[in-house]
């Protein structure tokens, strides 16, 4: 008889704490739909911005990456054909692939897309439901953020590429696994993007030296964990460094500078 009202009483306390529980549990699914329903309304907001500022002729900058393309032959040659900083291999690439013709929403598209990713990325990254929005509603109307996501140039990418590198290499810290490899191939996109992303890197490469310090106050670990996070990116750049100055060796490089016009040409392009 005892053992029958301990069993009693056992059911009643579980079915105590699912009637507990059940309110919270519909609160926390409701607060996560409302929290999906705010971000992509943020992402909409961000991507209807990108495309209002997508609208109209390519500026000077545009045109000049196109140009560059005009004696290309092969989309290889954009490794290392086209010695000039505003090369930026992901868009060239892209401008490659839908060609000097194509509308300018169209030649801005990458741009855009990459843009509405970053606001996502913003978001997806941040620590908390309020940060969440926050963090996405801030890189959805901030005008650098909005500029770089509607034009045809690298910048967006490397917005993009250097916020999952850091989220990355924050995981790679507590995780290990496979976001050393994930680190990696963020590092390429952002170098594929602009190769700007050297910046992005050296300030990683400083973090993360201090972070492993903090941790354990040894300079041989900080000397394995630096190796060990970015050996795998390195190799991963590696190729494409090494067609870069071999481009550089054999056509030399060339960083901003002015392009000859004529009374038939669209403008004159400087940077």
């Amino acid at each position: 008889m005892a053992k029958i009202d301990a069993s009693i009483a056992g059911s009643n306390v579980v079915n105590a704490n699912t009637l507990i529980n059940r309110p919270e549990s519909a609160a926390i699914r409701q607060w996560n739909s409302s929290l999906l329903l705010v971000i992509s309304a943020v992402v909409l907001v961000g991507l209807g911005l990108r495309l209002l500022g997508a609208r109209g002729d390519l500026w000077q900058d545009e045109v000049w990456s196109i140009t560059l393309l005009g004696p290309l032959t092969s989309i290889d040659q954009i490794f290392w054909r086209i010695n000039h900083d505003n090369n930026h291999f992901l868009n060239s690439m892209y401008q490659y692939v839908v060609g000097p013709d194509a509308a300018p929403l169209v030649q801005r598209g990458l741009s855009i897309t990459l843009g509405a990713c970053t606001v996502v990325t913003a978001a997806a990254i941040s620590r908390g439901r309020w940060a969440m929005i926050a963090s996405g509603l801030l890189f959805a109307v901030s005008y650098p953020m909005v500029h770089y996501g509607s034009e045809a140039r690298g910048y967006a990418g490397l917005v993009l590429f250097t916020l999952a590198a850091v989220a990355l290499l924050e995981r790679w810290f507590d995780k290990r696994g496979p976001y050393g490899a994930a680190f990696a191939v963020a590092i390429l996109l952002g170098f594929l993007s602009h190769l700007t992303m050297i910046e992005t890197v050296l300030v990683l490469t400083v973090w993360t030296a201090w972070q492993s310090w903090r941790r354990s106050r040894s300079l041989i670990v900080v000397n394995r964990e630096v190796v060990q996070a970015f050996l795998p990116a390195f190799l991963a750049v590696l190729p494409l460094a090494a067609a870069v100055l071999v481009g550089a060796r054999l056509f030399s490089f060339r960083i901003g500078g002015f392009s000859s016009f004529s009374s038939g040409s669209p403008l004159a392009m400087a940077q």
